[in-house]
């Protein structure tokens, strides 16, 4: 990953600015005000002010680019590119963690990824900013 992205990415989750959701980008509630964001939407919204070409759509709870990319889980290519990470994750090898993920998922397949962190282990933005400070160079 790009050193200058995992900064940005890094201050934006330590902001307080963003309330945390699990298991998609981000989620609408009752309140119309209320959207929570996945770790992976943050980047997302920090990518778009730099410049990539993506919409992101609160209502719709989707990320959209070119004619016809839709994104509602992971990194869009757009910003998988302009951040150079290398999967739509993040993933990164940690095996102490590795334990922990495959042991909350009860699935011996699973990986060390920022989505995993937050969405399995429920790791919040602080958690998962000090996992990319620990582990951007292998993401």
């Amino acid at each position: 990953m790009r050193q200058e992205a995992a900064q940005l990415w890094t201050e934006r989750l330590r902001s307080d600015k963003y309330k945390q959701c699990a298991e998609r980008l981000m989620r609408k509630y009752a309140d119309e005000d209320d959207v929570r964001h996945c770790c992976l939407n943050v980047l997302n919204i920090v990518a778009m002010e730099n410049g990539v070409k993506i919409f992101i759509d609160e209502k719709d709870c989707a990320v959209y680019w070119g004619d016809k990319g839709v994104e509602e889980y992971t990194i869009p290519e757009p910003v998988q590119e302009w951040a150079g990470l290398k999967s739509n994750s993040a993933r990164f090898d940690d095996p102490y963690l590795l334990g922990f993920v495959r042991a909350a998922s009860n699935n011996e397949e699973y990986y060390c990824s920022l989505a995993n962190c937050n969405d399995i282990l429920g790791k919040n933005f602080y958690q998962i900013a000090d996992l990319i400070d620990e582990h951007w160079e292998q993401m």
